[in-house]
């Protein structure tokens, strides 16, 4: 569809072999894009754009859509996340398997990115995205808080269940963390410190995430 009030564009995608996510069958299109948008999609000859590529032969779709990646620490080393955006993937869902770089204690500070080599000024999601934010991120993130991490904030590597003080500490964690921005909450059953929670633990953090619209994801307590 031509947009009829255009008299240029920042960039056309011509000739490509179109598969827009639709469920519809593939067909050949052009592409225009203005202000990082797409503006027009169809047979566009009589448009032109300050930058045109010729995907003739190539297959185009839309960003394809990572809903299980750890990108957390990534988006900090490589914030342009080229290894995901070669590969087509414009979001990703991370925090997963329990693991996420907030909140940081000082139980945990040192426990999961110190091996990565990574400066590490943030304690707060909210402090976090901040920091990510600044540098430019390449994809979309759709972040999560892990249920590792704030275990091992309250409880650090300690192997019994939680009281219902530190549930309720781990509760104000989650919170603190889904009013900031995070999307859901993940458990890492069979790693530990997860592997020393049980049930009422879960369910107890899980319906914080629920309070804000989050979802809640598990990495299973046992494949067998």
């Amino acid at each position: 569809m031509m947009d009829e009030a255009a008299t240029g564009y920042d960039l056309i995608i011509r000739n490509g072999e179109l598969v827009d996510g639709t469920g519809a069958e593939p067909r050949r299109a052009d592409i225009a894009v203005r202000d990082g948008r797409v503006a027009a999609v169809g047979p566009l000859a009589g448009a032109t754009a300050r930058t045109e590529v010729s995907a003739n032969g190539r297959m185009v779709t839309p960003g394809f859509i990572d809903v299980h990646g750890h990108s957390d620490v990534g988006l900090v080393l490589n914030p342009g996340c080229h290894s995901k955006v070669i590969q087509g993937i414009t979001t990703e869902v991370m925090g997963n398997c329990g693991f996420s770089p907030f909140p940081l204690l000082e139980n945990n500070r040192n426990y999961l990115l110190d091996p990565e080599g990574v400066p590490v000024d943030w304690a707060s999601a909210e402090e976090y995205f901040d920091h990510v934010s600044k540098r430019g991120v390449g994809m979309n993130a759709v972040p999560q808080v892990g249920h590792i991490t704030v275990r091992s904030a309250v409880l650090d590597r300690e192997d019994r269940p939680a009281t219902g003080r530190e549930i309720d500490r781990m509760r104000e964690l989650v919170r603190n963390a889904m009013e900031a921005g995070a999307c859901g909450f993940s458990t890492g059953l069979d790693y530990d410190p997860s592997t020393r929670s049980d049930l009422e633990e879960i369910v107890s953090l899980a319906e914080v995430a629920a309070e804000h619209d989050g979802f809640y994801s598990s990495h299973l307590r046992g494949y067998s």
